[in-house]
């Protein structure tokens, strides 16, 4: 995804990519997140979700297109939910509304998780939203209208927290500190999370 186009690679050979080619959008002039699950595609511009379907040769028609009332920043799905992060112009606050989306042309909200007045980062794995932003947390959303949050104790300095490029992979986070070393902290659903810590690799 690039400004109003999105662009298509064949990977059937992952060592030979294969581009296809770009497809305009001159109706979303801002496309910042890119998604596709089972034939569908999403993405966001603005506070605008656009669901398309996925297939060329249908020209990827717009199958829906609603307001999430967020400047969207990330887009995650796992089966049958989206998860749509960013900052809340409401609330002044970093928030993931999550959608039930069984009907893609009709998402239903079906939650929403509160990640503070800093900027997060975040993923889902399984049944969880772990994220990073005023602390490192794990929320089960099992129960998507009653999310549950647990703060994850973890002994690391707070300026890592704040400057460190992140990334969440499943349940585990990686920090990047000061570009020398990398932070590993697995098993985040753990009582006593695992944190190594490794200037070589």
């Amino acid at each position: 995804a690039a400004e109003h186009y999105i662009g298509m690679f064949d990977i059937s050979a992952p060592d030979k990519p294969i581009f296809l080619g770009f497809w305009e959008f001159p109706d979303w002039s801002n496309i910042s997140t890119l998604q596709v699950n089972s034939g569908v595609m999403y993405f966001t511009s603005g506070s605008t979700l656009v669901i398309l379907n996925l297939s060329p040769e249908c020209l990827f028609e717009t199958i829906t297109a609603i307001d999430v009332s967020l400047q969207v920043f990330r887009l995650e799905t796992q089966g049958n939910r989206l998860y749509v992060g960013g900052f809340s112009t409401v609330t002044g606050r970093d928030q993931v509304v999550i959608y039930s989306i069984d009907k893609p042309d009709q998402p239903q909200k079906v939650g929403v998780v509160d990640l503070g007045s800093v900027p997060a980062t975040w993923s889902v794995f399984e049944e969880t939203l772990f994220s990073l932003g005023e602390r490192l947390a794990a929320t089960n959303i099992s129960n998507p209208a009653a999310p549950a949050t647990q703060v994850i104790e973890v002994s690391l300095d707070p300026e890592a927290i704040k400057y460190s490029p992140s990334k969440f992979f499943e349940d585990r986070l990686y920090l990047l500190w000061e570009g020398r070393y990398l932070t590993i902290i697995s098993s985040l659903q753990d009582e006593v999370p695992v944190v190594k810590r490794d200037s070589q690799q």
